[in-house]
């Protein structure tokens, strides 16, 4: 990742060389912030630092996705990923946004992907230890009732 990790408890976070895909089809290029928190470990969130908008363009895109996306295309919704091989260059994978509102297309050297998302795992394992909080959470925001489809549960008021 390019000498700029930085590890805090609980939270990665990188900086990788990237290219951005213009509306015309040319790559710029990009440099992309990679950040994953213990606390949501079903995300990673990706940070471009130069694409023209107020502010840095952020995504939230599932880290499963992303690793899944080393090896083969993956992804039908929003977000898709795949590796990419290019004759004479670095193995790449092409995280495509495309589906997002400020869609566009990242290409990321595919060991700074891998390095950065075997490092999260291991703070968080893949496929599993995810924090009940996590879950509860997500229950909170998607059911009424505070992720008790039935109302409150015995010894809660």
């Amino acid at each position: 990742m390019n000498g700029t990790e930085h590890d805090c408890p609980g939270e990665l976070a990188g900086l990788a060389k990237a290219l951005t895909r213009r509306d015309d089809g040319w790559f710029d290029p990009d440099l992309v912030e990679l950040v994953f928190r213990a606390d949501d470990p079903l995300v990673v969130t990706v940070r471009s630092t130069t694409v023209p908008v107020p502010g840095p363009a952020t995504w939230p895109v599932s880290r499963d996705l992303l690793r899944a996306g080393l090896g083969a295309m993956s992804g039908n919704g929003a977000v898709r990923v795949r590796p990419r091989r290019v004759p004479g260059a670095d193995h790449q994978v092409l995280v495509d946004l495309s589906g997002t509102p400020l869609g566009l297309q990242l290409l990321l050297h595919h060991r700074a992907l891998d390095t950065f998302l075997a490092r999260s795992e291991h703070i968080v394992p893949r496929g599993g230890g995810y924090p009940d909080s996590v879950v509860e959470r997500g229950l909170r925001e998607l059911l009424p009732g505070g992720g008790r489809p039935f109302g409150p549960g015995p010894g809660t008021t």
